[in-house]
């Protein structure tokens, strides 16, 4: 039977048993208080669904390979068109058998290396917080800007952290978080500001916000984004762990 809870530190202990791999739903557990989880009568060990409490976005979470709960949660699932946030790979095959596939973003996931120190980029730069008041300028250069998109980054951005450059007072580069899942983004440098390296200096300034705070930095970059790829390479620290996936289905 499929069953709607809140999280608790069972289920958060057994996600974090494949830390990197449930990355994201672990920060939507833990960073948003109004969300749900679904189970097949909260067996936590056969993994889980996770949404917002008003799950009318159509957006869910993902950490099962259970095939009896995947069937039984898409069966119930309220919506006809629903959506999958950074699933790895493999668990996506699972939840698209016998389903169509809307639209899909492939990514490559980055997570910091616990083995590996923190090591500050020397820059000429002051690296500061971003205001509230930057967010239409995120927001206007933000890839997927839409309906909600200003309001979401004004959320992260009075959230935070938030790393960023400023030349003659102009807002040239930055990087924040997103406050729905804890990844790394967006991170963006005006074209007239590219090719100093600003885009490293914002990207290091976040991870040690990030580092510093207990915060597990890590980034899903969309395969096709070549220069997010080519930045989060020069950052020796963020090393690749799996293919993830966000993609929407029609039932």
């Amino acid at each position: 039977m499929l069953t709607i809870s809140k999280p608790n530190e069972e289920l958060l202990d057994l996600l974090e048993r494949d830390l990197y791999r449930n990355l994201n739903i672990l920060y939507f557990l833990q960073s948003n208080p109004n969300v749900r989880v679904y189970s097949l009568n909260e067996d936590y060990t056969r993994g889980v669904f996770a949404s917002y409490d008003d799950d009318t976005s159509g957006f869910y979470f993902a950490a099962s390979y259970d095939v009896e709960l995947i069937e039984t949660f898409l069966k119930n699932a309220p919506l006809e068109h629903i959506m999958f946030s950074g699933v790895p790979i493999d668990m996506m095959e699972l939840i698209i058998k016998g389903h169509n596939i809307i639209w899909e973003n492939p990514c490559k996931t980055y997570v910091y290396d616990v083995d590996m120190p923190f090591i500050a980029v020397s820059n000429e730069y002051s690296v500061e917080e971003l205001k509230i008041s930057d967010a239409e300028t995120v927001d206007e250069f933000y890839t997927y800007k839409g309906e909600g998109s200003l309001d979401m980054l004004r959320a992260d951005i009075e959230r935070g952290p938030t790393a960023c450059i400023r030349i003659g007072g102009k807002l040239a580069s930055w990087c924040l978080v997103h406050g729905t899942d804890g990844s790394m983004g967006p991170m963006y440098t005006l074209g007239e500001y590219r090719k100093q390296g600003l885009a490293v200096i914002t990207a290091n300034a976040l991870v040690g916000k990030l580092y510093t705070a207990y915060h597990t930095p890590y980034v899903q970059i969309v395969t096709t984004n070549a220069p997010a790829l080519k930045l989060i390479e020069k950052l020796p620290y963020m090393k690749y762990t799996h293919d993830c996936t966000w993609f929407g289905l029609s039932k």
